[in-house]
């Protein structure tokens, strides 16, 4: 199963222990062991299987490592970080500097929360955003 059908199967709404099966499956499906998908991640065998069980999140510093291990597309990379940041308590370490450092942003996303701003209208904002970015 591809990180795009995981996705759609569980509608996008991941638990902490999300990222540990997928991470399993696809090690299993892609016929990598355990001790192959650690030598490539320069970690031990015992701290993958934590990570898969669920019991230690993937650091930000093996992300990269751990998807093309797992041949991740680049145009599901983005689901992997969001599957990853379930496992660390929601904490998406990809995107926290940007909100960081703008304090529009993070108004916004109170205001999108505090208004219960529906997914499509979300959606039209993305779609600004491309629109945006093609015309500079």
């Amino acid at each position: 199963m591809d990180l795009a059908q995981f996705n759609e199967q569980t509608k996008g709404k991941f638990t902490e222990y999300a990222f540990g099966q997928f991470v399993r499956q696809r090690r299993i499906e892609l016929g990598i062991s355990l001790k192959q998908l650690s030598a490539a991640l320069d970690k031990t065998p015992p701290y993958i299987s934590d990570i898969e069980k669920g019991k230690r999140y993937a650091p930000r510093s093996c992300m990269e490592s751990m998807m093309n291990a797992l041949s991740i597309p680049s145009s599901e990379r983005q689901i992997f970080e969001d599957l990853a940041a379930a496992s660390r308590g929601n904490n998406y370490e990809d995107i926290n500097p940007y909100l960081s450092s703008s304090h529009v942003v993070r108004e916004a996303i109170r205001k999108a929360r505090d208004n219960d701003i529906p997914e499509d209208m979300w959606q039209e904002f993305i779609d600004d955003i491309e629109e945006y970015k093609k015309e500079i």
